[in-house]
């Protein structure tokens, strides 16, 4: 398995209150990038992004 490091790195995601944007976002934050999530829904983006707070990039939605 290949293992990506983004620390350091910012990931700007769109769509992330489900789907491929929040799979997206959850993969940078594990990766240790900072992430900064949109969407039209922001309460189903932050909760989508909550399961990424113990990844070791920051997450901001």
């Amino acid at each position: 398995m290949v293992r990506l490091d983004f620390r350091g790195k910012v990931a700007f995601v769109t769509g992330v209150s489900a789907g491929m944007g929040a799979a997206t976002a959850r993969g940078f934050a594990v990766a240790g990038a900072a992430v900064a999530g949109v969407d039209t829904a922001k309460r189903q983006s932050a909760l989508q992004l909550s399961s990424a707070r113990g990844a070791p990039g920051p997450v901001r939605v």
